[in-house]
């Protein structure tokens, strides 16, 4: 039975790569995969560290969230406290508006006892002109 030659090489390629004689091919073959092992190192490494960087930026994005909520949560505070002192301020002015209300009805009422207390004085300042001479100031006879 006859084989291909190159069957026929190869066959006896592989008995003098098992004795120790490799060929060129085969060192070939062997840098090539060690290219190729070494690369996939490289990139393994790259990988690697892309990935580190990829999670170091997520924690520093985690910490600057955080820092971000508690600063809306100072400021939610910030804004409850004001919120609570306008609504004091509110009653207070509420109650001052209530005051000055009570005081200007008071004041009216005094400013009319005080045109009335003037009328009865126009009153009586008439009533004594009609009724004393005006030379002597005694009462005229009626």
């Amino acid at each position: 039975m006859l084989r291909h030659p190159r069957a026929v090489f190869a066959y006896f390629e592989d008995q003098l790569n098992k004795l120790g004689f490799y060929s060129q091919r085969y060192q070939l073959d062997i840098l090539y995969y060690s290219a190729v092992a070494a690369n996939y190192r490289q990139h393994k490494k790259l990988i690697n560290g892309v990935q580190r960087l990829i999670n170091g930026a997520k924690r520093l994005i985690n910490g600057a969230k955080r820092l971000i909520n508690g600063v809306k949560r100072l400021i939610n505070g910030a804004k409850r406290l004001i919120n609570g002192v306008q609504r004091l301020i509110n009653g207070v002015q509420r109650l001052i508006n209530g005051a000055k209300r009570l005081i200007n009805g008071v004041q009216r009422l005094i400013n009319g006892a005080k045109r009335l207390v003037n009328g009865v004085q126009v009153f009586i300042s008439h009533l004594r002109l009609l009724v004393t001479t005006p030379k002597t100031g005694k009462l005229k006879d009626i």
